[in-house]
């Protein structure tokens, strides 16, 4: 993963100090977030959520998605140059590498084999979808979702206590990266909880919540603790969004189409009109000609050896 991540990120990769993602508003403020992160947590850590900025306003940390995770694992870069950058670029080339490793951890828990699991870590982490995403650190930064859902369904497997704690661990380390991720994780969970229900092999709750214990209840109370400052600005100052709202941000059906890379664009511009159109997508959820190729020699090779 590594080794693909320095060839697929590059400039980035190879200059992580001196290139920047895209100047967007997110890249900016995600620059300031992460050095006012560290600098809290290394100075007065019970004022994380005071932060300099809107004074004197309280709490003004839950303006925004805190990425206290992500600062984490920037942390070391950030201390030892005193270059934001720097760190920015450590966490969202980390985030591809971890994210490829989970994905291959959870296909293999599935029970892929290693080169089916390989594929699964490089589309996962490289992946359109995802991978334009990088200067949207707290969309880009969902690299623990695999972990944990292997982890929950290696406990329904085998009802081992420190795999339902592990992955407990997970969730919470996952919404402390992105609480965008903690969502799509939580949905993910859900979905397998069912999957496993449908399926007869989902251990009894009685079961689960005494193997989660006081221990898992801790650490998922981790996610109370930092979720009450958001719903305190929320109440303070209003912030709220509406359905409504969802509506300008919901994927449209060319989104499935569109992609930023080079090869997609050239492949559109070939039928007259289409790329115009694409143009007005609402995200980029092409999946990718590589997944798309490399799923359909799994469906093909699974029928020819009759599985």
């Amino acid at each position: 993963a590594g080794r693909i991540t320095l060839v697929l990120a590059a400039p980035l990769s190879l200059s992580p100090a001196t290139h920047a993602l895209p100047l967007s508003a997110d890249t900016r403020l995600f620059l300031w977030t992460i050095s006012w992160d560290v600098e809290a947590l290394l100075h007065h850590p019970l004022s994380l959520f005071d932060a300099n900025i809107f004074y004197p306003e309280p709490r003004t940390l839950a303006y925004s998605e805190h990425i206290l995770g992500s600062a984490v694992l920037g942390a070391p870069a950030l201390l030892a140059t005193g270059n934001p950058v720097l760190a920015l670029n450590v966490i969202v080339l980390l985030s591809c590498v971890l994210s490829g490793l989970g994905a291959y951890v959870l296909a293999r828990e599935l029970g892929a084999s290693v080169p089916a699991a390989l594929a699964a870590g490089v589309i996962f982490a490289f992946g359109p979808p995802r991978f334009v995403r990088l200067a949207q650190v707290h969309l880009a930064t969902v690299q623990w979702i695999p972990f944990g859902l292997a982890f929950f369904h290696r406990y329904a497997r085998n009802t081992r206590r420190a795999d339902l704690l592990a992955a407990a661990a997970f969730f919470t380390l996952q919404s402390l990266t992105s609480g965008h991720g903690g969502l799509f994780m939580a949905l993910a969970l859900g979905a397998l909880v069912l999957y496993l229900w449908a399926l007869g092999r989902l251990p009894d709750v009685r079961r689960m919540l005494g193997d989660l214990g006081v221990a898992g209840a801790l650490v998922l109370g981790v996610n109370v603790v930092f979720l009450v400052p958001y719903l305190r600005a929320q109440h303070d100052v209003g912030l709220h969004r509406t359905l409504g709202a969802v509506y300008d941000w919901a994927p449209n059906a060319v989104s499935f189409l569109a992609a930023p890379t080079h090869a997609q664009q050239w492949l559109l511009s070939l039928v007259p009109g289409l790329r115009e159109k694409v143009e007005g997508a609402r995200a980029y959820l092409f999946p990718g000609w590589i997944t798309l190729v490399l799923a359909a020699v799994a469906v093909f090779a699974r029928r020819t050896a009759g599985v």
